[in-house]
C-alpha cells in the first residue's frame, strides 16, 4: 500500500513538474478574448469555452514573430456548450483565432469548434502585410462560413482537418480559402462543406501557389482555382463532388 502511494505521489509530482516546464516554456492564455500584441510563443493548457460577442476573435494575433500553440486543446464558442453548434442562437459572426496583418506567425495543433470563421488572416490596405505565416495540424469543426480563410503572400496551411463547414443558410461555405503570391496548401482534409456552390480549397488573386496532397469530401466544387497566374495543383482527391475542379490553375498531373 505504501509503495503504492509512493508511486502515485512521485507521477503526481512528475506530472506537476511537466506542466510547470510547459507554462515556462510559453506564455498561458487563460482569459478570452485574448490578443497577442507581442512577439513570442504563447499556449493553452486546457480546453476553453469562450463567450465571444458582436466580430470577436478568441485569440486575435496582432504582432510578427509568433508561435500560438493549442499543445492538443480546444477552444469553442461558449453558447454552444450543451449541444450541437446551431447558427441561429449567434446574432454576429465570431473568430476562432485572427492573424492581422503580421509576419512570421504559426498556429498549431489544437481544435477550433462552433465559430464563423476557426482561422481567419486579414490586412487592411497595406497589400502585403501577412507573409511568411502558418497553419498546421488544426483540427477545425463545424464553422458556420469557413475554416481557414486567408490573406497573404507566402504562407502554409498544412496537415489540417477541416469538417462541416457552411452551417449559414443562404451563404456557402469553404474549407480553405487562400489569397496572395506564393503560398502552399498542403495534405489538408476537408470533409462536408454545406452550400449549392460550396468549395472545399479556393484561391484568389494567388499567383505562383502551390495546391498539393490534398483531399475534398462533400462539397458543390472540389477545388475553385480563381482569378491567378500559375497556380499549379498535383495530387489532389475529391470524392461526391459536383465539380471536382474549377478554374485556371495548372494540372501536374495525379489529380482525381
Amino acid at each position: 500500500m505504501n509503495k503504492i502511494i509512493a508511486h502515485t505521489t512521485i507521477a503526481v509530482g512528475l506530472l506537476g513538474l511537466a506542466q510547470s516546464a510547459f507554462a515556462q516554456d510559453c506564455q498561458v492564455l487563460d482569459q478570452f478574448p485574448a490578443e497577442i500584441d507581442r512577439p513570442g510563443k504563447y499556449c493553452i493548457d486546457q480546453s476553453h469555452d469562450v463567450e465571444l460577442t458582436g466580430n470577436a476573435a478568441a485569440i486575435a494575433i496582432r504582432a510578427d514573430d509568433v508561435d500560438l500553440d493549442l499543445a492538443g486543446h480546444t477552444l469553442r464558442q461558449g453558447a454552444f456548450r450543451s449541444g450541437a453548434c446551431n447558427p441561429e442562437f449567434i446574432e454576429e459572426p465570431t473568430i476562432g483565432v485572427l492573424i492581422f496583418e503580421s509576419r512570421n506567425v504559426k498556429v498549431h495543433g489544437g481544435a477550433l469548434r462552433c465559430f464563423n470563421t476557426g482561422v481567419q488572416i486579414s490586412q487592411g490596405l497595406c497589400g502585403d502585410c501577412n507573409s511568411g505565416n502558418r497553419v498546421e495540424g488544426m483540427r477545425i469543426h463545424r464553422s458556420f462560413f469557413a475554416g481557414i480563410h486567408a490573406e497573404g503572400r507566402y504562407s502554409v496551411y498544412t496537415d489540417n482537418h477541416i469538417v462541416d463547414t457552411g452551417l449559414l443558410k443562404g451563404r456557402d461555405g469553404i474549407g480553405i480559402y487562400s489569397s496572395g503570391d506564393g503560398n502552399t496548401v498542403r495534405n489538408n482534409d476537408i470533409q462536408q462543406v454545406r452550400g449549392e456552390q460550396s468549395q472545399g480549397i479556393g484561391t484568389g488573386n494567388s499567383n505562383n501557389s502551390l495546391i498539393i496532397e490534398n483531399r475534398v469530401q462533400n462539397a458543390s466544387i472540389g477545388f475553385l482555382l480563381f482569378n491567378g497566374r500559375n497556380v499549379r495543383f498535383r495530387d489532389n482527391l475529391t470524392a461526391a463532388t459536383s465539380t471536382p475542379y474549377s478554374g485556371f490553375g495548372t494540372d501536374l498531373g495525379n489529380n482525381d
